[in-house]
């Protein structure tokens, strides 16, 4: 392997020892820890390089996330050899079924991650640690207690000895609990604890001498601060300093904050300490509060810190330290400016540690300000990644991106929390200031290790007069020599195998394996998968109670859970009995089938064991498209050979007859059934029959492709006649083919000059240019002769003509000659005496009712020798061709699905439309017919759902709908019944209708979308024809709906109190448990009722969409799709239900235990008017409302549970809710739906090229939306969600345009 780094004599001493037995290795920061873990990877990496069945692996583990990336950056470096994969939280990796584990190991040799990543893979039974070669752990002093590293040895010591893998620690400070009134006897019997935790002998280098020469020991020193409390402190903060006690009874998480307001005050002054509370101020209304806090307290609490937020700009750091800094700032400041001139240089480092998030921002905001400080120190700061009351944390980017910063020299002073400690790879410094107290070895060690830059200073930051701090700083560093001496003279060690006290659950099929301390996190992450909203209390409640011999704890579960308790074992502590609770859980949920063997609790469609038969194909992205069969022919004509091959007897000829050109005819290889001829207005279709030699084929395909060359010059270059598409156009003359004009085109098919013409003998513009086809220099498309204009010439002036609309703007040039015109673009006329020639453009797009015709010199002219007539005839005969293959290819499709064997019938001209998209046709096309097997196809699916998972909560349910209802599913279902290769996608083009552009096996691709639409618009067309379950059986959807067991009623509930709701229905319920279920919210836990409505409002959503988009269908028949769209929008939405179920009373009913929500739910029906009116609740634009979400689900589960209780008789919902509910709310139009603000806005600014941006923030614990355009804001508007804002604020915008238009 090619090293990048030559080993120091000390690291191969270790390497040596790690090599031959599990070692610790203990050395100074920046010593090169890392590079002997190199070495033994490189030792071990040819039993991770094996691929048969004794292949092991490896695991590098750090404790943090950043330190994992930066370890995995340098070993990826170092072992170009190995596959790495770096694993991180991140990575959502706690999602992942065994199979994607399995995947990434055949794929990775090394892997580096946290080492709770690796505990659960054991305790899931995905990876067995007999199959490791070698486990490191960096920084590990950290296994103690319940640590994962401490976890993941308990597991180490399960596994045989001789199945072991190799043990290899690192550290640079291995006792995390040495004291510094410890013994050295005590630190020995700490290090053997250390040992034995991790089966390892810890070793140092034997020589230091080596050490020093790679490692620098900074010089230290005491700064002195005076701690005296200032005698003035600035009334607002006085005023929150009297309110903490208040705010402290309300909540003490937010009560403790003043405490430390007052430990700031002391340390950096009144200008510190206000700034300290004033960030806090902010911090909290930016947040969205504490979520358990009641809401009278959040709003006291909400009252102070506004207090102190709005007084924020009273106060600015001021240059004058002596005023308004005090002790700690005011010595930091002054040794900043002693320092000023070592911040000159390119290469000084310097870190200030602080002990809080909240701490480091004042004291950056204190220095920012400071304008001698702005010139030459460049201040970043550096935080973990937990979020609290001092502020938000940063992500790995973040921090990744300011350690970049600061190793680049675009910072040069570090302003760190305990983060920059350890777990973080940070540039050697020459200043590090400690401003907080150092508590302990460890923080002493690591503290002075990012002083490793040769002349480094370590200064510590300590109060005048505290002798005990000094002192204790002195113990500190003894204690560290101590430590070092203990290595050298420990005694042999003692280990232990394992410290389980025998409580555990383990699966035996899979080697899955819990214990007590990995219970509760587990129980913990299935309550937070399990469905509900914000208001929903997604943690399980716990009761310890005192039982005879000890403690023992009950563990009721959300409502949502499928089991609601459980209880453990007597403990003899409270921790104990509470893990032994969750454990007992953990026993249940997997018995039940809620957690899978391996104990996950991954709520994917494996849980509902769903084979769907698209995910068992792989899909070609391309494909080769159908072309009618009739349209076919089995051979091969090479244009460019002058000896044709044919293998035919008998053509048939399909002849196409306008008033407005010639008769032409089609030449096609196979009979063609007379019911199978096109239909068209103003075209007449008949069928002969004749014979002709060989000779006569070759002259109609060299006709056929002299005409397409003069369409598309080039297209024949080269090319074939294709086998798969074969049809030839001819002229026609009574019933048969007019070879006068093949045999003109063949010999004249060179188009000519106009002015070469003057050289005939017999040249008689009169008679030689009308009706001929003719191209104009410098001008694209084709033109036909109308007649020679003997009244204008080249001199004359630009004259408007009577009943024709010309191509140049005469307007623009009438007082210019001909001659002057083209003399300004470069073209001279040397015949400006000659008649003009009258021109009509003949289009190849379309046939244009209104004339084109301009005057143009003929000299300017090519004449291309073809009738004009025939050519332009031509063009509108590919049309309706175009159109003709569509309907065989229609006819074809239903052939070849073998409709009929499934009984499924269909008009031709629905399932033509089906197949169609809009950029073919835009009237009868798929996009109305999409809209309603949508609907459909959501129910159906909806149902069996429901009726075959009884035990799948909505979100499971939601899960596998989306799945199969999705466009992925959609367009693989229809690759695999072939249905892409009959979609006419793309609009006619002329070159399309030449057999030489589909070469043989010609592949082409298909949108995604198009093709689900597709499926969806045939779903639709055979519900229309009474054949909708059918289809989707042939479809293989599966649609069936099993019986739907009923819950039990309780005996002990009043079922009375719903009597009300079963008025307002005009429906009494044969099993009332089911309304009162509908009407449960999942926050709900004090209740005997066994669900909440969350799986019936899965069932009425879907029921409610179709029954109402089957109304809108059938009502607005010849409404736009888009415009249907729209309605569907408006009717069918959360808004609109929400306003409903407050009309007819139905959230007074509501069963919760949130007071949140009951809030929320008051604050919407307060601003709701307490009369109903219809054009009030339109003018209200429900788009844009606050409406609790739970508002809309109820009117949809109350709809659920009418199904269940009528035996899904859809029948008996649209009574009571679209015939009645609804009556008025469905009789709205779609020009009655009012226009999204936000579409409203975007179309106006695509109208007018402006461009459109929505920008986000938030603001006082809202939602801000800022509208945009062309870079200058228009307005804004705040909400408790982006789509309030956004609507909000898009409203205010178009108001604003349009006042000023």
């Amino acid at each position: 392997m090619e090293k990048v780094f030559v080993p120091r004599g000390y690291q191969i001493e270790l390497f040596q020892r790690a090599r031959d037995n599990n070692a610790i290795a203990y050395l100074d920061t920046g010593a090169g820890k890392t590079f002997i873990s190199v070495l033994l990877l490189d030792h071990v990496s040819p039993s991770l390089m094996k691929r048969d069945g004794t292949r092991k692996w490896a695991f590098f583990m750090g404790c943090t996330v950043p330190l994992v990336q930066q370890q995995a950056d340098a070993l990826r470096k170092q072992l170009p050899n190995l596959k790495v994969a770096l694993i991180v939280g991140d990575m959502n990796v706690d999602g992942w079924s065994e199979a994607a584990w399995r995947q990434k190991f055949e794929e990775t040799d090394l892997f580096i991650l946290t080492p709770q990543i690796l505990v659960n893979l054991i305790m899931h039974g995905f990876f067995k640690l007999s199959d490791s070669a070698l486990l490191i752990f960096d920084e590990c002093h950290h296994t103690i207690k319940n640590h994962p590293y401490n976890q993941l040895m308990s597991s180490y010591f399960r596994v045989p000895s001789h199945l072991r893998p190799k043990i290899f620690g690192m550290t640079a400070s291995p006792l995390l609990t040495l004291k510094v009134d410890d013994t050295l006897y005590a630190c020995q019997m700490k290090f053997q604890q250390l040992e034995s935790r991790l089966d390892s002998t810890v070793f140092t280098v034997s020589d230091r001498s080596e050490l020093k020469e790679y490692i620098s020991t900074p010089l230290e020193e005491i700064l002195l601060y005076d701690p005296t409390i200032p005698d003035y402190i600035p009334p607002h903060v006085s005023y929150m300093m009297d309110q903490r006690k208040v705010i402290g009874r309300i909540c003490s998480d937010y009560g403790r904050i003043f405490q430390d307001a007052i430990d700031i005050l002391c340390d950096l002054g009144p200008c510190g300490c206000y700034l300290f509370l004033a960030i806090i101020a902010k911090n909290f209304l930016k947040s969205k509060l504490h979520p358990r806090m009641s809401a009278p307290a959040r709003n006291d609490i909400e009252i102070s810190m506004q207090i102190v937020e709005s007084s924020a700009e009273n106060i600015r750091p001021s240059a004058n330290v002596a005023k308004g800094y005090i002790g700690k700032a005011h010595r930091l400041i002054t040794q900043l400016h002693q320092n000023l001139a070592n911040f000159e240089d390119p290469s000084f480092r310097a870190i200030l540690f602080i002990q809080t998030k909240l701490e480091v921002e004042v004291v950056r905001f204190i220095l920012k300000y400071f304008p001698a400080f702005k010139l030459k120190i460049r201040v970043n700061f550096l935080v973990g990644h937990q979020e609290n009351f001092y502020g938000t944390g940063m992500d790995m980017k973040s921090q990744n991106k300011v350690v970049q910063k600061f190793k680049d020299g675009k910072i040069n002073l570090l302003i760190a929390t305990s983060v920059g400690q350890e777990g973080i790879d940070i540039q050697p410094c020459r200043l590090v200031m400690h401003l907080s107290p150092i508590n302990n070895v460890k923080d002493y060690v690591q503290s002075r290790g990012r002083a490793r830059h040769k002349d480094s200073i370590l200064r510590l930051f300590v109060p005048m007069g505290d002798y005990a701090q000094v002192e204790f700083l002195g113990k500190i560093q003894q204690a560290e020599r101590m430590m070092r001496e203990a290595v050298y003279l420990r005694e042999d060690h003692q280990r232990f195998e394992t410290d389980d006290d025998g409580d555990f659950y383990e699966i035996s099929s899979t080697g899955a394996r819990i214990d007590l301390h990995q219970s509760v996190s587990l129980v913990y992450q299935y309550c937070g998968k399990l469905p509900g909203d914000r208001f929903t209390d997604h943690f399980p409640k716990e009761e310890i109670f005192y039982a005879e011999g000890g403690y023992q704890c009950r563990v009721r579960m959300p409502l949502m859970s499928p089991v609601k308790m459980s209880e453990g074992l007597v403990k003899s502590k409270k921790k104990l009995a509470r893990a032994s609770a969750h454990l007992e859980m953990v026993k249940q949920l997997h018995k039940g089938g809620h957690l899978t063997d391996f104990l996950t609790c991954d709520f994917q469609l494996e849980d509902l064991q769903l084979e769907l038969e698209s995910d068992q194909v792989e899909i070609s992205e391309n494909y080769v498209p159908e072309i009618p069969q009739v349209l076919c022919r089995p051979l091969q004509i090479d244009l460019n050979q002058d000896d044709v091959q044919v293998e035919i007897s008998r053509w048939t000829i399909c002849t196409f007859e306008t008033d407005r050109i010639w008769s032409l005819g089609i030449v096609l290889p196979n009979w063609i059934d007379p019911a199978d001829l096109p239909s068209m207005e103003n075209l007449t279709v008949s069928v002969f029959h004749k014979e002709y030699p060989r000779f006569h084929l070759e002259n109609i395909a060299k006709f056929h492709r002299n005409l397409f060359s003069i369409i598309k010059p080039g297209l024949y270059n080269n090319s074939k006649i294709s086998t798969r598409k074969s049809y030839l156009f001819v002229p026609l003359i009574g019933s048969d083919i007019d070879w006068d004009v093949i045999l003109q085109v063949e010999t004249n098919l060179k188009s000519i000059p106009a002015v070469d013409l003057l050289q005939l003998e017999n040249f008689n513009i009169e008679t030689l240019f009308p009706g001929k086809v003719v191209t104009r220099k410098n001008v694209g498309g084709h033109f036909q002769v109308e007649k020679i204009d003997f009244d204008s010439t080249a001199d004359s002036k630009f004259e408007k003509t009577a009943g024709f609309r010309p191509t140049i703007n005469l307007e623009k040039e009438k007082h210019r000659t001909y001659v002057e015109f083209y003399a300004d673009r470069g073209i001279h006329l040397n015949f400006p005496e000659f008649p003009l020639l009258q021109v009509r453009r003949i289009s190849f797009r379309k046939f244009q009712d209104e004339v084109q015709v301009e005057n143009i010199p003929f000299e300017l002219c090519t004449v291309v020798n073809i009738p004009g007539k025939f050519l332009e005839g031509s063009v509108l005969l590919f049309r309706h061709l175009f159109n003709w293959e569509r309907r065989l290819l229609t006819i074809q499709f239903e052939k070849d699905m073998k409709f009929e064997e499934f009984n499924l019938k269909i008009p031709m001209g629905m399932l033509q439309s089906c197949l169609t998209s809009r950029n073919v046709e835009p009237v009868a096309n798929y996009e109305r017919l999409e809209t309603l097997g949508d609907a459909f196809l959501k129910w159906k699916v909806s149902v069996w759902a429901f009726s075959e998972f009884s035990q799948g909560h909505e979100g499971q349910l939601s899960i596998l709908r989306a799945k199969m209802i999705s466009n992925s599913n959609l367009r693989k279902i229809g690759i695999l019944k072939k249905i892409h290769r009959y979609i006419s996608m793309n609009p006619f083009k002329l070159e399309d209708m030449s057999v030489a552009t589909l070469r043989e096996n010609s592949e082409i691709s298909i949108p995604q979308k198009i093709v689900a639409d597709v499926v969806e618009a045939l779903i639709g067309a055979f519900h229309l024809c009474e054949s909708g379950d059918p289809f989707l059986k042939w479809m293989n959807i599966p649609c069936e709906m099993k019986s739907i067991p009923q819950p039990i009623q309780d005996p002990n509930f009043d079922y009375s109190t719903f009597q009300e709701i079963q008025d307002v229905l005009q429906y009494q319920f044969k099993n009332p448990e089911i309304l009162r279920q509908a009407l449960t919210h999942s926050s709900s836990m004090n209740t005997s009722c066994k669900d909440s409505y969350q799986r019936l409002e899965f069932l009425g959503d879907a029921a409610l969409g179709y029954l109402i988009t089957g109304m809108i269908y059938k009502k607005h028949q010849e409404t736009d799709p888009g415009k249907i769209t729209d309605l569907l929008i408006f009717l069918v939405n959360n808004d609109m239900f929400a306003q409903l179920t407050i009309r007819y009373g139905f959230h007074r009913h509501i069963h919760l235990e949130s007071e949140d929500l009951a809030l929320a739910i008051q604050k919407y029906v307060d601003g709701i008017p307490s009369t109903w009116d219809l054009d009030a609740m339109i003018a209200r634009s429900s788009f844009g409302s606050d409406a609790p979400k739970t508002l809309g689900d109820i009117w949809e589960s109350i709809a659920g549970a009418i199904l269940i209780d009528s035996d899904m008789d859809l029948n008996k919902l649209k009574t009571i809710y679209l015939d009645h509910l609804m009556k008025d709310v469905i009789s709205i139009g779609p020009n009655q739906v009012p226009i999204h603000p936000v579409r409203e806005l975007q179309e106006w600014c695509q109208k007018k090229s402006h461009r459109c941006e929505f920008r986000t923030n938030l603001e006082n614990g809202d939602t801000k939306v800022h509208v945009v355009i062309d870079g200058e804001e228009i307005a804004s508007a705040s909400g408790s969600n982006k789509r309030s804002a956004k609507f909000l604020a898009a409203r205010t915008a178009t108001k604003k345009l349009n006042t000023n238009l």
